[in-house]
């Protein structure tokens, strides 16, 4: 479908798009997601301790990610968001925004679950600045090279023919490996 498509065709590396299909399918180890196979655990927010954590709240209701959103820029889109019922349809509403914005909330999205990870392993998380200097760098990052790959022309380099050296030279090819 052509939802499918956009996941795996957008311009972001690979195992982000493994992240977006895991997204869409709610299929992340989310501690809400492991109590539902039975395990008995506490299903707090590692970020801020308040509410059980799944992915509505990690992504879009925890108070840590609202103050992500509000730094980056996309607060309105988050808002925009919260109004989905599904995971896949706020993946969905992300792939009609305008490019720039698309990027930048994947990034967000990423660069979340990356924190998230973080928390849940004890390691130092980013406050709101660094979190947003992050996201700006990746989403200029994935705006030049993977979006601006896509534009150039695919027009092959000719690369240089062998030439014979000269008659009383001997020319020796090595490989540089030990």
């Amino acid at each position: 479908s052509r939802f499918w498509q956009a996941v795996w065709k957008s311009p972001c590396r690979p195992r982000v798009h493994l992240f977006l299909w895991r997204f869409a399918l709610n299929s992340h180890p989310l501690l809400r997601n492991v109590e539902r196979l039975g395990v008995e655990l506490d299903i707090l927010c590692p970020l801020c301790h308040r509410q059980a954590e799944d992915g509505g709240h990690l992504f879009l209701r925890c108070k840590e990610v609202k103050i992500r959103w509000r730094y980056c820029g996309l607060e309105y889109t988050r808002q925009q968001l919260q109004l989905c019922d599904t995971p896949s349809q706020v993946l969905a509403a992300v792939f009609k925004l305008p490019e720039e914005i698309k990027l930048r909330t994947i990034c967000l999205l990423w660069s979340w679950w990356s924190e998230r990870n973080n928390a849940n392993h004890q390691k130092r998380c980013l406050d709101a600045e660094g979190f947003s200097a992050r996201v700006g760098y990746l989403t200029k990052e994935w705006m030049e090279f993977l979006v601006g790959k896509e534009k150039q022309d695919p027009t092959p380099i000719p690369s240089p023919r062998w030439i014979a050296p000269p008659p009383n030279i001997i020319k020796i090819n090595v490989d540089a490996a030990f």
